[in-house]
């Protein structure tokens, strides 16, 4: 059976999608607060991210960061807003895009702490997914985290992903302490 191809991110600009109590929309140097400046300096908001690895991000490298993810084929990088007030919680990112094989990597952050423990991560990644799914063509979404990250995993089982498998000893925490790694998926025929 042959399938359409899936569709270049940036022949489509803007996306959005709405869940009960949030907006995902495609994140753009207009619409992220600076609050995301913030969020990448915070360690405890940063303890489970990669990022924390790479070189100190200035607003200049974050702004960068979201100008390559809006010209990107295969990544699309959304905003997470409460409709309530439209504030810019978190960022949830869907990519890149595996083309042969229908699937994308999801990566998430809620880098408000004040939202952390409301479901707001979990009712993401259900957005997210439902985009990748009806929208886009995609089979499987799929994502990892640290074992000792016990809300992400929580949050991705909540919405709907099983844990398939574990990478032992595959991430090194900021102690030098070796965790194994949880992969995680969806499929869309789930």
């Amino acid at each position: 059976m042959s399938r359409s191809p899936l569709p270049d991110l940036k022949a489509q600009p803007f996306f959005v999608q709405e869940t009960a109590r949030l907006k995902l929309e495609t994140l753009t140097l207009d619409n992220m607060s600076g609050d995301y400046f913030d969020w990448l300096r915070d360690p405890e908001v940063l303890r489970y991210l990669e990022v924390r690895h790479a070189p100190a991000q200035t607003p200049e490298r974050i702004r960068a960061f979201v100008r390559d993810m809006l010209i990107s084929p295969d990544n699309l990088l959304m905003g997470i807003f409460t409709k309530s007030d439209e504030k810019h919680i978190g960022n949830i990112k869907l990519g890149p895009l595996n083309r042969a094989h229908f699937r994308a990597d999801i990566g998430i952050i809620i880098g408000d702490k004040d939202s952390w423990g409301k479901n707001y991560a979990t009712e993401a990644i259900q957005g997210i997914s439902v985009l990748a799914f009806e929208t886009l063509g995609l089979l499987r979404v799929q994502a990892g985290a640290y074992e000792n990250n016990h809300a992400s995993i929580r949050a991705f089982e909540k919405a709907g992903f099983e844990k398939e498998g574990v990478l032992r000893g595959y991430w090194l925490d900021d102690e030098g302490v070796a965790q194994d790694g949880i992969l995680m998926g969806k499929l869309a025929n789930e």
